[in-house]
């Protein structure tokens, strides 16, 4: 029998799976909240953070789900009417910068994760227009009788699409909309078992934001380009 276990404390935080280090954070987030105290344990949180760092898909959508309450509890009274907008365009901002080629975010503490993602909400929230501009939920559809290799470029597109997108809600979605052509209301009735709340409207509003997401990376830019222009 091992000495440790992925429940033990002691075992080494690298070797945790994410769905450990994401309870574990959970926890030290609550006990932090009740204290207010700054020497509370934050390591669990730490390493999902460096992972996220280190370029690890899974473990930047964890970050991602443990920031989304910071995010809404720090969002300035200006923006609050907005909050969901508010909220993707955090998102987008935390995705660019965890995956820039030349400065991607560098993992120091949890608490310093805290103020950048602080500033970022402030930022964001100043920049933000007052109206959100209007997206063509159709952009990234299949058009009947394409070339088979039209196809097959449009559905590797798709593919890298997928992993771009921040959490598993937004990615499957996303999926059913253009790689397998259900309209909204299929996609609502299907992803209804995950979460009863989700309307038609949420759908729209989850591609919607998608293509917003995907439009502002600049990897999705060169994809394009190297397209033709042709996959949006």
């Amino acid at each position: 029998m091992d000495a440790s276990s992925p429940s033990d404390p002691a075992t080494p935080l690298g070797s945790l799976p994410l769905d450990d280090l994401h309870s574990r954070c959970e926890a030290q987030l609550a006990a932090f909240q009740q204290s207010r105290d700054n020497r509370q344990d934050s390591r669990s949180c730490e390493e999902i953070l460096r992972r996220a760092a280190n370029r690890d898909e899974a473990a930047f959508e964890r970050l991602w789900l443990i920031s989304i309450p910071l995010v809404r509890k720090l969002c300035p009274a200006r923006c609050r009417p907005d909050l969901d907008d508010l909220q993707q365009e955090v998102a987008i901002n935390l995705l660019r910068k965890f995956r820039h080629l030349t400065s991607p975010y560098q993992a120091r503490s949890f608490a310093e994760y805290r103020t950048y993602l602080h500033t970022t909400v402030f930022h964001t929230c100043l920049k933000m227009p007052r109206q959100s501009p209007n997206i063509a939920l159709e952009a990234l559809r299949f058009e009947p009788g394409q070339a088979a290799t039209d196809t097959v470029m449009r559905h590797a597109f798709y593919e890298r699409c997928l992993v771009l997108l921040p959490d598993e809600l937004h990615r499957e979605a996303f999926r059913r909309r253009f790689v397998l052509d259900e309209d909204p209301e299929t996609i609502a009735a299907a992803l209804r078992d995950r979460d009863a709340s989700l309307t038609i409207k949420v759908v729209y509003r989850l591609i919607e934001r998608s293509i917003k997401l995907l439009a502002k990376l600049p990897e999705v830019g060169d994809m394009l380009e190297s397209d033709g222009g042709n996959a949006l």
